[in-house]
């Protein structure tokens, strides 16, 4: 702006304005007529202007703040933000963090682990097509917390969850299969119960070929075969308090047929060796007009068991018969799995394991005034 013909004003405020007011025409760059840029100068209107996410700076504004007071006056549609020196764009405002969830975390455990992000084991499956799969395997989720993998043999899977899983009381509809598809499985532990041992001949049938093709004795041919899986402790698992000192292992053969068994990696020697029970404790329903009578239980002479009992109380009858095989009034030889339920009436349930027809164990749970517990049993002593 040119103010060269112009008296030079008396009022300091006005010789401020006019100095501002040259010096921001000095800095702005010139156009010929034809060449002139509507948007390098910014034009009042009474249209809505379209939505801006940074700040803008208005003429008028600019002026007087550069005059008067040294300070750059922002205006914007939603915010305040300081101004810029160099007229470039204010820093973008952060941007929001995506949550972390199960679904987008493809992760072996799911959430915050309970026990740990690995394994207190090393795992070793010859026969495994392939490393080990994040998650779950088969039919049940995971809880919160629970890590798992997998690892397809040819002939079936092999699924690991830590901890285990809360006990299965009811699998009616037969999910599990019918575990007795794994009875020659078989587990060894070196004395110092650092290892666990596993062969299943089902889910890994090179275990059989090399047995036709052995020149060993047979009692020592699958000692010397590779086994389908081998669990060695890490340095973690001493230190390991309940529940993470119970790792879960399910078999699943092609058929669907699934053994789920519990290891303590502390010491996978301590009983029961072969592994806790943990597939589904009642797997079955009956008409009571077809229960078994405890009179019909097999017999193996002197070790028989026919007697009067006192289970622990609980608040059913599948929960009563549950905590009556943990206690130790319930041999150790007792099924932990596989039960037969008769409903014989509204204040008695009887459980019980039949094999091939025979009945093995039958178990009875009364209602009494504090609760459900088992009050008879009669069991084969073999």
């Amino acid at each position: 702006m040119n103010h060269n013909d112009q008296t030079p004003p008396h009022d300091p405020f006005e010789a401020r304005l006019i100095d501002g007011l040259d010096r921001l025409a000095s800095s702005t760059p010139t156009h010929e007529p034809d060449h002139f840029d509507p948007n390098a100068v910014p034009l009042v209107t009474n249209e809505p202007e379209p939505r801006r996410t940074g700040a803008y700076l208005t003429a008028a504004a600019a002026v007087a703040a550069l005059t008067v007071t040294g300070l750059v006056a922002i205006s914007a549609r939603n915010e305040e933000q300081p101004a810029q020196a160099d007229q470039t764009a204010p820093p973008a405002s952060p941007s929001s963090t995506v949550e972390q969830t199960a679904s987008t975390t493809p992760l072996a455990v799911r959430g915050v682990p309970v026990c740990g992000a690995e394994l207190p084991v090393t795992i070793d499956i010859p026969a495994a097509v392939g490393g080990a799969n994040p998650g779950p395997a088969v039919y049940g989720p995971t809880s919160e917390g629970q890590l798992a993998q997998y690892w397809d043999l040819p002939a079936g899977t092999i699924e690991v969850r830590w901890p285990a899983d809360e006990r299965e009381i009811y699998d009616l509809d037969a999910n599990r299969g019918d575990p007795t598809a794994f009875d020659r499985l078989g587990v060894a532990t070196p004395d110092d119960g650092s290892q666990a041992i596993v062969q299943a001949p089902n889910i890994d049938p090179g275990l059989d070929d090399a047995v036709e093709s052995s020149s060993e004795p047979a009692a020592d041919q699958l000692d010397a075969i590779s086994p389908t899986l081998t669990m060695t402790a890490t340095d973690a698992a001493p230190a390991l308090g309940p529940p993470c000192d119970v790792m879960q292992v399910r078999y699943i053969d092609l058929n669907g047929n699934q053994m789920t068994l519990g290891y303590n990696p502390i010491d996978f020697s301590v009983e029961p060796a072969f592994g806790i029970d943990l597939n589904p404790l009642i797997t079955s329903s009956g008409d009571p007009a077809s229960a078994p009578d405890a009179a019909n239980t097999a017999s193996c002479g002197n070790n028989d068991l026919d007697d009067n009992t006192a289970g622990p109380i609980a608040d059913t009858p599948a929960d009563a018969l549950a905590a009556f095989l943990e206690s130790e009034q319930a041999p150790a030889s007792f099924s932990k799995s596989g039960y037969a339920e008769f409903e014989i009436s509204d204040d008695t349930v009887d459980y019980a394991i039949i094999k091939n027809g025979t009945l093995i164990t039958l178990i009875s749970v009364d209602h009494t005034d504090t609760g459900w517990a088992a009050t008879h049993v009669a069991s084969a002593g073999c």
